[in-house]
């Protein structure tokens, strides 16, 4: 299928800030979600006071947005009086005002099928309501374009409808009916709902989807969503977060006839925030749509979300954010079967009897990261060992693999003198070089000073890991000096590796099991440890900080580089 995204960064993101969107924010905002292709955007909701939306949008105005098809909110009514919505000449609701002010070509009319102040059986019937929803199309196409322009690309937003097919599923469906019959130059381009307090399951959002979709198939309201992205029929969906049932509610939204989703790119937003574009789209593409990784750019989507994030919390998105978040991008994906992981390419993955795109699917390829971390041992190659060095400092003719040789004959020289040194982090193969060499070379020497002002404190921060290893090996009555693999696992690795009976999930005991007996030492995790240190000491403020750094940034990448190799 073709997927449609009206972007929402900018409104979604505003009721889910923590300060208040500035009007760099919005722009910020904005910015993101043009890097992933979306032309279509929410950029506004108005009040009779002014609000930084206004600024925004008359700077907007300014600006040369060719290509993009722009929205803002607008009630149905701004009153509802004796039972009847006031409308007509003199009761323009305010955002449709605020739209003709600010060269706003399309608005999305807000209605609430079941308000139980309107007298829906009585002085306000549908027919009363379609009269008012005409009234406001063609005071929009009169008020809001130019003449010669195109015509707005109007939607209608049914705000309550959960509440609305539970309520009166008639009176909704008559009102859907109604307006797939007015004249298709008038009638608004899409239908778009929201599911605003997550509650529902995702068979219900289907169903209520594919009544919907009837209702205005059967009504000449059929979807022409066609490769040019031009909207005329849709249907949209929008779901709130509570249960954590929102990002399959809108897989099933979209089997049962949807086209696509009116969202923002993060998942900040009311309440427990909502179902993010980001996500959509990444299971979209995961499941083998190829529409998505055609029409948007996906390598952008990451970046994208967590810029909207910081836009609107002030705070980096949480490492534990699925798909933009730092464990996503820099862990998951080396493991098969954990969300979207590296693949053997021979796999029949996903079981079907067919070796496809969906089997060989990869985050890592998703979201565009090309150059996973490389681990340092005595088991890499010289071309590896050359490769990290320009990782951490940058092309430089003297890091080749002859270069690479010798460091690795030097670390194999300390291990022999009973000197165990970690050589993955920048600092680690800094003081390598130096070893070997004798000197540092461009930007080793900084990093040894800026680690001498950290000395005491990562002593103290070994210290308490230490005790943390200790206290878990006092706990295994049968362990010494090692851990058995089981009891590590449990002490450290289930919140990141989900199978611990996985053939792959071994390879973590291989990158930290330097003597390959199967269990794992302190001096082990120490290397470690200190890796993590030297690398992100901005990261790590205690013990727990310092072992989530060493798996996320380290442990588990690694075997992206392994998958990517094609070994098993």
């Amino acid at each position: 299928m073709n997927v449609f995204v009206l972007d929402n960064s900018l409104r979604e993101s505003t009721v889910g800030q923590v300060i208040g969107h500035s009007l760099n924010d919005k722009f910020t905002i904005l910015e993101a979600a043009n890097s992933v292709k979306f032309n279509d955007q929410i950029i506004g909701s108005f009040s009779s006071q002014r609000r930084v939306d206004d600024a925004f949008c008359e700077e907007l105005a300014k600006m040369d947005t060719t290509g993009k098809n722009f929205y803002a909110f607008s009630e149905d009514s701004d009153k509802v009086e004796n039972g009847k919505m006031l409308f007509g000449p003199d009761h323009i609701p305010t955002g449709l005002q605020k739209c003709a002010k600010y060269g706003i070509p399309s608005v999305i009319i807000e209605v609430d099928v079941a308000d139980e102040s309107v007298d829906w059986e009585g002085k306000f019937p549908v027919s009363k309501f379609m009269e008012m929803i005409t009234f406001l199309l063609e005071w929009s196409h009169t008020n809001m374009v130019k003449p010669g322009d195109p015509l707005p690309k109007n939607m209608l937003n049914l705000r309550d409808l959960p509440f609305a097919m539970v309520s009166c599923p008639q009176r909704t469906l008559d009102i859907v009916a109604q307006l797939g019959q007015l004249p298709s130059d008038l009638r608004p381009d899409a239908l778009i709902f929201e599911e605003p307090v997550g509650e529902y399951f995702s068979d219900e959002i289907a169903g209520w989807t594919t009544l919907l979709r009837k209702a205005m198939d059967d009504n000449g309201w059929t979807s022409k969503f066609q490769e040019d992205g031009t909207p005329d029929g849709m249907l949209l969906f929008h779901a709130h977060k509570q249960w954590g049932l929102a990002d399959a509610a809108v897989l099933d939204f979209l089997a049962a006839g949807g086209d696509g989703v009116w969202s923002s790119l993060s998942e900040e937003g009311a309440a427990m925030g909502h179902a993010c574009s980001a996500v959509a789209l990444t299971n979209l593409a995961r499941l083998g749509n190829k529409d998505v990784v055609t029409r948007y750019e996906t390598r952008q989507v990451a970046k994208a979300a967590r810029a909207v994030t910081e836009a609107t919390t002030n705070k980096p998105v949480h490492p534990r954010q699925i798909v933009y978040g730092s464990r996503a991008v820099e862990a998951v994906f080396g493991f098969a079967g954990i969300a979207g992981g590296g693949r053997d390419p021979t796999e029949d993955f996903d079981g079907d009897g067919v070796i496809d795109d969906i089997d060989h699917f990869m985050l890592a390829d998703f979201l565009g990261v090309e150059d996973p971390p490389v681990r340092i041992s005595t088991l890499a190659s010289p071309g590896l060992v050359a490769h990290r060095l320009e990782q951490c400092f940058g092309k430089n003719p003297l890091f080749t693999a002859e270069a690479g040789a010798k460091l690795l004959q030097e670390m194999k020289t300390q291990l022999e003198d009973n000197m165990e040194r970690e050589h993955t982090s920048a600092l680690g193969l800094a003081f390598l070089w130096k070893d070997t060499f004798g000197s540092y070379e461009a930007g080793m020497e900084q990093l040894a000073e800026k680690n001498d002002k950290h000395y005491a404190e990562h002593q103290q921060m070994l210290k308490d890991a230490e005790a943390i290893f200790n206290d878990y090996l006092a706990e295994d009555d049968s362990a010494d000096t090692a851990m058995p693999f089981d009891k590590f696992y449990e002490a450290y690795l289930r919140p990141y590796v989900g199978c611990f009976t996985c053939p792959r999930t071994r390879f973590v005991l291989d990158a930290i099991d330097l003597d390959h007996n199967g269990d794992v030492t302190w001096d082990e995790w120490r290397t470690w440890c200190l890796w993590a240190l030297r690398q992100y000491p901005d990261e790590i403020g205690n013990a727990d900080d310092l072992h989530n750094v060493v798996l996320r940034q380290a442990i588990l990448p690694l075997s992206l580089s392994q998958a990517s190799s094609g070994k098993k």
